[in-house]
């Protein structure tokens, strides 16, 4: 997740305006759908109508992981969750070292529920709450806890 890639060159171009907004909330919709159905057919049109329409989605989870130095991460992973959970998600908000920790969130799996995970990078090393994830992620026990997890 944090390794630091070689070979990849960017051409950035300065925002002469403000900065970029954060996601939308039909853009989070659209990533919480497709992560828990990829072959639903829904058009943005449906996505886009009231979240309480959104029955398939009551009653499953939702867990946003965040890495964040700046706290940037850390308020969109709360602004996701809020929307997740007008959706109809039960979710949960922790940092990347919760799952390394000796109580980590329930994950769910498979057709359950989605886990998001928003974070930052520092030339290719984790943020200060995710150091501890970095190494946990080459445990054995990680392959374990992630085995049917679904990602967004």
């Amino acid at each position: 997740l944090f390794l630091n890639p070689q070979g990849i060159y960017l051409r950035l171009t300065s925002r002469r305006s403000s900065p970029a907004p954060p996601p939308s909330r039909r853009d989070l919709q659209l990533v919480s759908l497709a992560c828990l159905d990829p072959g639903a057919s829904e058009s943005r049109a449906s996505i886009e109508s009231d979240a309480s329409e959104s029955g398939g989605l009551r009653g499953k989870r939702v867990v946003v992981l965040y890495g964040s130095n700046m706290g940037t991460c850390g308020d969109f992973a709360e602004q996701a969750l809020e929307i997740d959970t007008r959706m109809g998600f039960e979710g949960v908000k922790a940092p990347l070292d919760a799952l390394a920790s000796s109580s980590p969130p329930a994950l769910p799996k498979g057709d359950e529920g989605v886990v998001v995970i928003i974070t930052s990078t520092y030339n290719g090393r984790p943020p200060d709450n995710a150091k501890a994830f970095d190494a946990w992620l080459s445990t054995p026990s990680a392959e374990s806890v992630l085995q049917g997890v679904r990602f967004a």
